[in-house]
C-alpha cells in the first residue's frame, strides 16, 4: 500500500512544472541588451491520474504553489539566454485523508535561443536544458510524500516559427521540440532503476490584442513519448492567457492564466491557475 501511495503521489504531481512553468516558448528572440522578467505564482489542484493501461485513477489529491522567476536576456545578434527558477510548496492526501507537504527548489530550465535570419517570418531554434534543482530522497518512498519531479536531467530542441496578425492586431506561433530524457539522476531513485521515453513535444498559440492596454492567447500543448511505458507522461493541455499593461508605453504588465489538462498518461488531470508581474525592456 506505502508503495502504491508514493506511486499516485509521483503520478499526480508529475504535471505541476508543466502547467506551472513558462512556455519557454516562441520565435520572437531578443534584441542585444533587451531583456523580460517575471516574479509569478502558481496553484496547481489535481485530484486524480490517469496511469499507462489509460485508466483514471483516484484516491489522491494533490496541492501545489510554484513561485518562479524567469527571464529572458538579449546577448548578441540574433541571439539570447533565457532561465526559469521555481521554489514548490507540494501538499498531497492520500485515500486515508493523510496529509504530506513537501517545500524546496523544483526543476530549473536553462535555454539559448538562435534567430535564423529569415525575412518572411520570425523563426528560432532553441536548446533548453533541465536541471532538478534538489535530490531524490529515497527515504521518502515509504510514504506517500510529493516529489518535486523526476529527478533526472532533460534536453530540448525546439523548431520555432511565428507570425503576427495585423487584422486582428494579434500573433500566432508554432513551434515542436525533441526531448532527449536522460537517466541521470541528482540524488537517490527512491522506486527503482527506472527509464524515460524520448519524447516529441508541440506547442502552439494565438493571441489577439482587443486593445492598446490588453492581450489575449490561446495556448495549447502536446507531449507524446516515442514509446509506451509505466513512467514517462504524456498529456494535452489548453490553457488561457491574459495580459494587462498599466498604460501604453509601460513596461510593466500583469499575466494571468488557466490551463487544464485534456488528457493524459502516466500524468494528473488538473487545472493551474497563475499570476504574474512581469516588466520587459
Amino acid at each position: 500500500m506505502a508503495a502504491r501511495r508514493f506511486t499516485l503521489a509521483s503520478a499526480v504531481v508529475a504535471l505541476i512544472l508543466g502547467l506551472a512553468s513558462p512556455a519557454l516558448a516562441g520565435p520572437w528572440t531578443r534584441d542585444p541588451g533587451r531583456f523580460y522578467a517575471k516574479l509569478s505564482e502558481g496553484l496547481y489542484l489535481a485530484n486524480s491520474f490517469v496511469d499507462a493501461s489509460g485508466t483514471l485513477q483516484e484516491g489522491v489529491s494533490y496541492t501545489g504553489l510554484t513561485t518562479a522567476l524567469y527571464g529572458e536576456l538579449g546577448l548578441i545578434e540574433r541571439f539570447h539566454v533565457q532561465l526559469y527558477v521555481p521554489y514548490v510548496l507540494a501538499i498531497s492526501t492520500d485515500s486515508d485523508d493523510a496529509s504530506f507537504t513537501r517545500g524546496g527548489m523544483g526543476d530549473g530550465i536553462l535555454g539559448v535561443q538562435y534567430g535564423l535570419p529569415i525575412e518572411a517570418m520570425p523563426v528560432a531554434v532553441r536548446a533548453t536544458l533541465k536541471m532538478p534543482l534538489y535530490a531524490r530522497d529515497s527515504s521518502l518512498s515509504e510514504r506517500a510524500f510529493p516529489v518535486a519531479g523526476d529527478g533526472q536531467i532533460d534536453s530540448t530542441l525546439w523548431l520555432s516559427a511565428g507570425t503576427s496578425l495585423d487584422a486582428i492586431a494579434g500573433w500566432t506561433y508554432l513551434e515542436v521540440g525533441y526531448q532527449l530524457r536522460t537517466e541521470e539522476y541528482i540524488g537517490d531513485d527512491p522506486l527503482s532503476e527506472r527509464s524515460y521515453a524520448d519524447t516529441i513535444r508541440s506547442t502552439a498559440q494565438l493571441g489577439y490584442g482587443p486593445g492598446e492596454l490588453v492581450m489575449l492567447a490561446l495556448t495549447l500543448d502536446l507531449a507524446l513519448p516515442l514509446e509506451d511505458d509505466s513512467f514517462t507522461k504524456a498529456y494535452f493541455n489548453g490553457g488561457l492567457g491574459a495580459f494587462f499593461k498599466w498604460d501604453k508605453d509601460s513596461p510593466w504588465s500583469i499575466e494571468a492564466n488557466l490551463d487544464r489538462t485534456l488528457w493524459a498518461r502516466n500524468s494528473s488531470l488538473g487545472t493551474a491557475i497563475g499570476l504574474g508581474l512581469s516588466y520587459q525592456h
